[in-house]
């Protein structure tokens, strides 16, 4: 029997051309949700280990 890899029967995301840069993540965030929306929606969620 062949070893298995760890991320073996996960779904994994081909990221050969990388994440994208920071600032477009953080461009891309800001024009779908506002820092208020964001800690609006942070605040209202009960903060448990399984909530990460």
């Amino acid at each position: 029997m062949a070893k298995k890899g760890f991320l073996e029967g996960y779904k994994t995301y081909d990221t050969t051309d990388g994440f994208g840069h920071a600032s477009q993540w953080r461009s891309a965030f800001r024009e779908r949700m506002s820092k208020e929306q964001a800690t609006e929606v942070l605040q209202s969620q009960e903060l448990t280990p399984t909530s990460y």
